[in-house]
């Protein structure tokens, strides 16, 4: 986890600001677990995706309405990019925890009481593994507003599924 707080003093007035990021490793058993929920997840996508191309080959696309051009617009969108992100993230998660691993390691191995190495060395050794560990941060931080704007997708889909009657749009 990297917490970064930042403050400033202007004419007795204390703003501060901060920001977490996490960085977490899945192995074992969460890792089979999240494996079988991407393949629940591709499967389901799958089957929508069959099912927005049987609507459009039964009727037509430029037969259909502009709403149930956007419907099916989102569909595709959705069933494309959810799997997609499954995806990307199952490589992401199956390397994990060696991946942490090793970035740690340079960062604790760099040799600060060796008389050998000079300063600028050890220095350079240090930021540059330190460089590695920001870019994994924002490589996960990327991921998670991905899955944001996915999510936010879908929930504007089921909300759109929904609307056909007000007893069913209460569910949501």
């Amino acid at each position: 986890s990297e917490v970064n707080i930042g403050g400033h003093l202007d004419s007795g007035s204390v703003k501060a600001e901060y920001y977490v990021r996490h960085m977490s490793s899945v192995e074992g058993t969460k890792f089979m677990a999240y494996a079988v929920l991407a393949a629940l997840v591709v499967l389901i996508c799958c089957v929508v995706l069959f099912d927005t191309w049987r609507r459009i080959c039964l009727q037509g696309f430029a037969t259909l309405c502009m709403t149930a051009r956007f419907q099916l617009i989102m569909d595709i969108g959705i069933g494309l990019l959810v799997p997609a992100f499954y995806v990307v993230r199952s490589f992401q998660n199956a390397g994990s925890g060696k991946h942490v691993k090793d970035m740690l390691k340079h960062l604790l191995e760099v040799p600060w009481s060796a008389h050998s190495m000079s300063f600028a060395e050890k220095e350079a050794k240090f930021f540059h593994a330190l460089h590695e560990l920001e870019i994994a941060l924002l490589t996960e931080t990327s991921m998670h507003l991905f899955a944001f704007f996915v999510s936010w997708a879908v929930l504007l889909r089921i909300m759109q599924l929904t609307s056909a009657h007000p007893r069913i749009a209460v569910l949501i």
